[in-house]
């Protein structure tokens, strides 16, 4: 067993369903990190925002950092907009640390803003394929306790249903919407600058789940 140890630190987390849904210790792998140098030096407290954005938009403030067919948006705009929505959350939702959101949409730019605002509040994000009916919807939301769901407007029909249907859903805000009550309207008022959590190294920050084919998805 390697004597050079993971980083660790106390908890961010105000809602513990992540750590005490975890397998029993001694089921976690052995990880030598003498041969993994760069997660060993990685600091106790990190937000993974931090490093993915923020720290690229100062440095990188024009440059374009993602687009599609009516969306353009350079760093600093994506870390502008990924605040206002980590604002809302926040404000608008009661989010806290270790809260579970779920994200549907297929790959567009406030898929990513809406990714983004997760990690820089510190909560989960539970990213869903946009092939999944509400019966998968429905498990996953229940599996991982998710009371709210951010979703690309096209995509809410299956989730209006898992709404229905699941016991811990309970709001969905859409995006890529005009609606007034749609999360870009939401956002629009928002501050553009935010404090990210101060995340632990080792505080999830994503739940991933299979894709469902062979049976229930898995976490």
């Amino acid at each position: 067993m390697s004597k050079v140890k993971a980083p660790s630190d106390k908890t961010a987390h105000v809602d513990h369903f992540a750590a005490d849904n975890l397998p029993p210790k001694s089921d976690w792998p052995d990880i030598d990190y003498s041969r993994l140098p760069e997660l060993a030096a990685l600091p106790k407290r990190i937000n993974c925002a931090t490093e993915l954005l923020d720290n690229q938009a100062a440095i990188n403030r024009e440059a374009r950092a993602v687009f599609d067919d009516t969306i353009s948006w350079s760093y600093n705009e994506l870390l502008t907009q990924a605040n206002r929505i980590a604002n809302v959350l926040v404000n608008d939702f009661d989010i806290r640390p270790g809260n579970r959101i779920l994200l549907r949409s297929g790959n567009n730019p406030m898929y990513a803003a809406c990714w983004f605002a997760v990690m820089k509040v510190g909560a989960i994000a539970v990213a869903t394929m946009p092939l999944l009916r509400s019966r998968e919807l429905t498990y996953i939301a229940d599996f991982a306790q998710v009371r709210i769901a951010l979703c690309d407007e096209k995509l809410v029909t299956e989730l209006q249903q898992t709404l229905e249907e699941s016991e811990f859903l309970q709001e969905i805000v859409s995006f890529n919407s005009a609606n007034e009550d749609g999360l870009e309207s939401l956002a629009a008022v928002k501050p553009g600058s935010f404090e990210n959590i101060n995340t632990a190294a080792n505080d999830t920050c994503i739940i991933a789940f299979t894709s469902g084919t062979t049976g229930p998805p898995k976490a």
